[in-house]
Order: structure tokens, then sequence, then C-alpha cells
């Protein structure tokens, strides 16, 4: 499990706009893909519900409950995508 300060957690916020229970320009087909090809991880699992329903309420449940090699993974991965530059640097971040 992954500990992440709440500081830490609203700079993730800004990094994958997570306003309003998006992440970045992500569809729910697209970020249910992006996880599966990247990652082997199905985000629609229940588990990642325990926060809620949207993709950024799933996103941090799984940035907190997993382990720290996967999410460090998942977030140098995210960067590779093209879909926001500013991603990138977020792998670089010590949550």
């Amino acid at each position: 499990m992954t500990k992440i300060r709440h500081v830490d957690m609203r700079f993730l916020d800004d990094v994958f706009e997570m306003q309003g229970g998006y992440v970045l320009d992500f569809s729910d087909r697209t970020f249910a893909e992006f996880f599966r090809s990247e990652l082997t991880i199905n985000i629609n699992d229940r588990k990642y519900f325990q926060g809620g329903t949207s993709k950024a309420k799933r996103l941090r449940t799984f940035l907190q409950m997993e382990k720290e090699p996967l999410v460090a993974r998942s977030c140098g991965r995210s960067g590779s995508t093209g879909t926001q530059s500013a991603v990138h640097s977020m792998s670089r971040t010590k949550t």
C-alpha cells in the first residue's frame, strides 16, 4: 500500500486534471484500456470503486491501495502515452 500525503494527492489531482471526476482526456473505455494494456490491471475491478465510481476516484483508490512499484510504473507509463506531458514529470517525483 502506498502512503500518499494529502499535499501530494492534491498535486496528482492537478497533474491528472482530476477535477470533476475526470482523468486527463480519458474516456471510460480508454481509461480501462490504458490500465489493461500498460499495467495488466482491471481498473474496473470492484476494489477500485471503494472511493466512488468516477475515473478520478478509482485512480485515487488505485494510487493509495497498490504497492509503490506498481504506482510508480503507472505514472511512468501514463507519461509515455503522450496524453499529457506534465504526467511524465510526475514519474520522477517522490510521493
